[in-house]
């Protein structure tokens, strides 16, 4: 039988809570832990689900044993909690997008690839029934060739 994984979620802003509800629900996911800058916001998240509160995510992962961290801060701060993260030796999954500067994308990239553990990046709407007409209408040549998305 597989056992499930230890999950966590950096940040705790406006996506947050959707997030949790799914780490929750998730027979794969043992749902553990937060971290915020903010140790008041995460102490009032982490009693919301039950959870450990941390303000620093290399400690939350290492203590805590964490597998798989979610990143939920605002799209210019990806960059710092991913590294750490991948540092402390937790696969990393960020909400779109994977960060605000191609500097950050490939800092990001280079920890990913350094410390031997994967980061995937959420995009959940490309499944979307007026998401895929629009890439059929592109590779059909209907609309023209996308020059900025």
């Amino acid at each position: 039988m597989n056992q499930a994984l230890k999950t966590a979620l950096v940040g705790v802003g406006k996506v947050t809570d959707m997030h949790a509800r799914a780490l929750e629900n998730l027979k794969e996911s043992h749902f553990t832990a937060v971290c915020s800058r903010s140790k008041e916001k995460s102490e009032v998240f982490a009693s919301r689900y039950g959870i450990r509160a941390y303000t620093d995510v290399g400690e939350m992962v290492i203590k805590e044993k964490i597998d798989v961290v979610l990143i939920c801060t605002p799209h210019p701060n990806h960059r710092e909690p991913t590294i750490a993260a991948l540092e402390a030796g937790a696969h990393v999954l960020i909400e779109k997008p994977l960060a605000s500067s191609l500097e950050d994308c490939d800092a990001m990239i280079e920890a990913s690839r350094r410390c031997e553990r994967q980061i995937g990046v959420v995009c959940q709407r490309r499944w979307y029934l007026p998401a895929m007409r629009v890439k059929e209408a592109i590779d059909a040549g209907k609309i023209g060739k996308p020059v900025f998305g």
